[in-house]
């Protein structure tokens, strides 16, 4: 959640809370390694359809807290992917 606030804050011209967007910044890489941790396992010990579903998983949960240039990133990654 943290950079769709830091954007809407700018938007808005209002002053970005440090400690509000620490506990997002907290959350958001608790959840992105929870979800690395996915990928890894998947490439380790799973198949390519396990794989790109952490991928799919991570792009999704990047679009989901406004982050549009990584979640883009992260969609060429997974082979004959178009949706999203």
């Amino acid at each position: 959640m943290a950079p769709y606030y830091q954007l809407i804050c700018e938007d808005l011209g209002i002053p970005v809370s440090p400690d509000l967007l620490a506990k997002y910044q907290k959350a958001n890489n608790e959840k992105l390694n929870e979800l690395s941790e996915r990928i890894e396992d998947a490439k380790n010990n799973l198949g390519e359809t396990e794989i790109s579903d952490a991928l799919i998983a991570k792009a999704l949960y990047l679009a989901s807290i406004g982050d549009k240039v990584i979640t883009f990133k992260c969609i060429f990654f997974v082979p004959g992917y178009s949706q999203i």
